[in-house]
């Protein structure tokens, strides 16, 4: 009787050991035992995103000077327009073009979701129906003229005549922007009389 005590006391320990052991095995490899606590997550880590590669692409937009800055402004009289900085390319080209609306065709990369770079390949005037013009200059008063048209004109520094004014319909209240320089955006026309330019003029925007 005290033998099969002693066989099975020395079970017992067997069968106690192999359970410690067991579980050490368990916590090593990462698992916890029933009611034990889970382990700790490891943070995933972040997939890197790599930057924009350069695509070919066409833009329409206005050439604008900004501080010696070309750029591109693509739906410049919405609230969501687009600057494409112009990085190489026939820059002299399109610095003759300036307050123009062109169609360019070069490498875009992007910066953002309202900035983009762009080195161009190739650019032509557009042809677009109520393209957008821009002239900078200061808004004069037109009063009694030959032209048949307009109510105020945009002048140079010295008073030569850039261009005639009308405000369009739902356009800026000309008479508000006759103290500074600044520059008009709308829809160039011939006039009817005196062979000159008339815009119809959507926005005026202040410049230095």
């Amino acid at each position: 009787m005290r033998q099969k005590r002693v066989v099975c006391g020395r079970a017992i320990r067997v069968v106690g050991s192999l359970l410690v052991l067991c579980i050490a095995m368990l916590a090593a490899s990462g698992c916890a035992p029933i009611g034990g606590a889970s382990p700790t997550p490891t943070a995933s880590p972040e997939p890197t995103v790599k930057p924009t590669e350069p695509m070919t692409q066409e833009v329409e937009g206005l050439v604008i000077i900004d501080n010696g800055q070309v750029i591109i402004g693509v739906d410049w009289l919405s609230k969501s327009r687009v600057t494409y900085r112009v990085m190489g390319g026939d820059l002299e080209g399109l610095r003759a073009l300036d307050g123009e609306t062109v169609v360019v065709q070069g490498e875009v990369t992007d910066r953002s979701q309202w900035l983009k770079e762009i080195a161009v390949a190739g650019v032509r005037v557009s042809v677009k129906p109520g393209r957008l013009s821009r002239r900078v200059g200061f808004i004069k008063e037109l009063g009694i003229s030959i032209y048949m048209q307009g109510t105020h004109m945009l002048t140079d520094r010295e008073g030569k005549t850039i261009c005639l004014l009308s405000s369009a319909e739902g356009g800026p209240d000309l008479d508000n922007y006759m103290r500074d320089r600044g520059a008009v955006l709308g829809v160039l026309e011939n006039t009817v009389e005196g062979n000159e330019k008339i815009m119809k003029v959507q926005r005026v925007e202040k410049v230095k």
